[in-house]
């Protein structure tokens, strides 16, 4: 089904699948077709809540609206709210701004996917993500985050889309031996590196990097982030990327071209890996799409990368099944650019 860019309208005129911003809409039933719309709001969800309801999300709320009649199950990404405890999560709604928010009554929760689904919707108006319990969700919206390894050690890079009460990161660290992870260790944070400080409360984007200088030649590490806010509360993300460090670039032949592999495994559930070859160093951008051109991913977003084989990793939690497209774009250091795109397949 055709999916609109964002902040528009699709008209739903038939039974099946709609995928509007990251939300996935089934509609079992469709009597009279209608048009579905769906505005993401970023930034804390204020308003008074009902029992059970302990907490609102921190990162967005959806307004949506349908003119037609019919009956949808609503899928929600909770990746990026920084639930530790899924149990706890549940959907909220409300008619309008200054309404109470109360806890949406049947819904599934589905772990391995990190989504929730709200079942037997017939009417839509604002909803959002809550907690029951002692779970908040991250009050800092983490869009991308990805790391390379280059002649000083491994540099990280991430990127927020928004930050509430942001005191800084730490940056968490596992050696992986034999394909089992390690404990993970705390290896910088914000208190003692300035790079790592958060912006407070913002509704603007930010970018953070920072190098982790002590690691060993053929090892591999997976590294993750926590978050601190400003009364000392500690959210870890989902988010991870493994790094391995390669031989001295000297005693390593580089790629004498640009060159995207195919992905492996592909198809695949619920992640893949492309190898990315670059004859020099380059800044890296690699963005996943629908077959209809909506993105719905960012794997790396300007990250720099130095020249040899590098793997990129598409996670798929979240989405639905289908085929989605992987572009990748490197820009070289002597200014020749290398744009490519290849087709996956995610099967649930």
């Amino acid at each position: 089904t055709p999916t609109p860019t964002p902040g528009t309208t699709y008209t739903a005129d038939t039974p099946g699948a709609y995928v509007l911003e990251t939300l996935f809409f089934e509609a079992t039933a469709l009597p009279t077709p209608g048009a579905l719309t769906v505005v993401p709001v970023p930034g804390p969800v204020t308003g008074p809540k009902a029992p059970p309801i302990s907490a609102l999300s921190q990162v967005r709320r959806y307004d949506i609206t349908f003119t037609g009649v019919g009956t949808f199950d609503l899928t929600f990404p909770y990746g990026d709210e920084g639930i530790t405890d899924p149990a706890t999560l549940r959907i909220a709604r409300r008619e309008t701004s200054g309404d109470t928010w109360t806890v949406y009554p049947t819904f599934a929760l589905n772990t391995t996917d990190q989504t929730i689904t709200a079942t037997g919707v017939t009417s839509f108006s604002q909803w959002a993500l809550a907690t029951v319990g002692a779970d908040v969700p991250l009050a800092v919206e983490l869009r991308t985050f990805a790391g390379a390894p280059d002649d000083k050690g491994v540099t990280l890079s991430w990127n927020t889309a928004t930050e509430q009460q942001n005191a800084g990161f730490s940056v968490l660290r596992a050696e992986l031996i034999g394909g089992t992870v390690g404990a993970y260790a705390t290896v910088a944070q914000h208190t003692t590196t300035p790079s790592l400080v958060g912006q407070g409360t913002t509704a603007q984007a930010h970018s953070y990097t920072w190098r982790d200088e002590r690691v060993a030649v053929g090892h591999t590490y997976r590294y993750t982030l926590l978050s601190t806010d400003v009364s000392g509360a500690t959210h870890r993300y989902t988010q991870s990327v493994e790094v391995l460090i390669p031989q001295p670039a000297a005693a390593v032949a580089l790629p004498t071209e640009f060159a995207l592999l195919p992905a492996s495994p592909n198809p695949f559930n619920p992640t893949t890996s492309l190898r990315l070859d670059l004859p020099q160093a380059s800044t890296v951008t690699a963005e996943v799409y629908t077959t209809l051109g909506q993105r719905v991913r960012v794997i790396a977003a300007a990250v720099p990368m130095v020249a040899g084989q590098q793997r990129l990793t598409m996670d798929g939690a979240g989405l639905a099944s289908g085929v989605y497209v992987v572009r990748v774009i490197a820009l070289g250091e002597n200014g020749v650019t290398f744009s490519k795109a290849q087709r996956v397949l995610l099967t649930k």
